[in-house]
């Protein structure tokens, strides 16, 4: 009897061994995929969305239904370039960090996409109006810079209050050249 507990024991810490060495696989490949989710924690893409140029920034703005809406958001600031429909795939980019907008743009490049301007950002809210990335929604694309600022800039943003399809257009000013985003920015990218 005593040579079989002893026989035991070895496959026993075996066993054990086993067991460790597939906890540690489980384990790294766990990290593996949170370090890649790290740089983006949210990013979807969605079905193609068209922006009518034919149609004008206000009417576009209408579009949405959007509960409220800042007013110097105006063709004169955000003037439109485009003829006709022009399809894009859109991609929301969400950062799981503070983020500079430098480090934004490069993501983007890197996947393909560029930044939204405002007429894509108003087109997939339009067709989107449900899918909030947890906070604001960015157009890096369209920006509107102020001298008498100092390198200042704002661009649009789209933000959702707590109910589903109830949102908001408005401005943001940053400090254009060291700005950081924080988690509840998110940023349109798209591909033509």
């Amino acid at each position: 009897m005593a040579n079989s507990k002893k026989s035991r024991q070895p496959n026993q810490a075996t066993q054990k061994s086993n067991v460790m060495k597939t906890n540690l696989s489980s384990l790294a490949l766990l990290l593996c995929l949170c370090m890649s989710l790290c740089q983006v924690a949210y990013s979807q893409s969605t079905s193609r969305v068209y922006v009518d140029y034919g149609t004008d920034l206000a009417a576009m703005i209408k579009t949405g239904k959007y509960c409220m809406v800042d007013d110097s958001i105006t063709s004169q600031k955000f003037p439109l370039s485009g003829t006709g429909k022009v399809g894009f795939v859109p991609k929301i980019f969400k950062f799981d960090r503070v983020i500079s907008q430098d480090d934004v743009l490069e993501q983007m490049k890197k996947e393909g996409f560029q930044p939204a301007k405002i007429e894509e950002l108003l087109a997939y809210v339009a067709k989107n109006p449900e899918a909030n990335p947890g906070g604001s929604l960015i157009a890096l694309g369209s920006v509107v810079e102020y001298e008498m600022w100092d390198g200042d800039a704002s661009m649009v943003k789209v933000s959702w209050l707590g109910k589903p399809a109830q949102h908001y257009i408005e401005m943001v000013t940053i400090a254009q050249k060291s700005h950081e985003w924080t988690l509840e920015y998110a940023f349109l990218g798209v591909r033509k």
